[in-house]
């Protein structure tokens, strides 16, 4: 857990943003299994780096909201042109 919030940071502190599918649901699991391993949280690791999170997830609804089917990862690659699928 630890190893993986370093690498966070570290890519936060170069300013990339983070991508995650389902972001609350991920970063909330980090944050606990931070506490309960660590002692620690995702936010103390956090103090002094900006956070930037892009969820395909949310963009997605966003650009259709009404849009019928599933919103997993591998249906949005395969409806938006996912890596390896062309443009």
């Amino acid at each position: 857990m630890e190893e993986i919030a370093r690498l966070l940071v570290e890519q936060c502190a170069a300013g990339r943003p983070l991508v995650v599918m389902n972001a609350p649901f991920d970063l909330t699991l980090l944050d606990r299994e931070l506490r309960r391993h660590r002692a620690s949280s995702l936010a103390r690791y956090l103090q002094n780096v900006s956070l930037c999170v892009l969820d395909p997830r949310v963009l997605d609804k966003h650009l259709d909201r009404y849009r019928k089917g599933r919103r997993t990862l591998t249906d949005l690659c395969a409806l938006r042109g996912g890596a390896g699928q062309g443009p």
